[in-house]
């Protein structure tokens, strides 16, 4: 009888977790560490097509091995409204997105970027916090009231 009700709690516990995972999408890889190139994970059309450049096998799928080898992305003066679907590009060393529409920027995830200009876009806040790495950042030409920087030991260029 105990065997049975601690399966039964396992299996419920999994279950949760599986439903947490669909509502808040932890897993940043879709099935099999893969991700479609598709509206769904990358809706502005510039990103999308940038982003398969790197569709190695030409599949419409974004492989681990192809998107750790995103290491630049070049979407600036395409009118792109969001970069979501920047967060599966764990290579990423370098993002040119200026002079287009962004209002946010989530580049949480990409802790290898060492290059960013989003110069000229609507960003009211930038959190980079997590991109240690950064080398040279322009921002200028937004709405950002403060930055912090404090922790970018790497920085050169602002």
């Amino acid at each position: 009888m105990k065997k049975k009700s601690r399966v039964l709690w396992v299996l419920a516990g999994i279950v949760v977790c599986l439903l947490i995972c669909a509502v808040i999408g932890c897993a940043v890889f879709e099935k099999n560490g893969r991700v479609a190139i598709d509206e769904e994970h990358f809706p502005d059309a510039a990103l999308r097509e940038a982003v398969t450049e790197y569709d190695q096998n030409q599949d419409g799928i974004l492989s681990v091995k192809e998107a750790n080898k995103a290491e630049y992305i070049n979407v600036h003066y395409r009118n792109v409204t969001t970069l979501q679907g920047i967060e599966y590009l764990r290579g990423l060393k370098e993002l040119s997105c200026y002079e287009n529409e962004l209002t946010e920027l989530d580049l949480s995830r990409n802790t290898r970027l060492e290059r960013l200009n989003c110069l000229g876009n609507q960003l009211t806040k930038l959190d980079v916090s997590r991109n240690t790495e950064l080398v040279d950042l322009n921002c200028n030409y937004n709405q950002i009231e403060s930055l912090d920087i404090s922790h970018l030991r790497k920085l050169e260029h602002l």
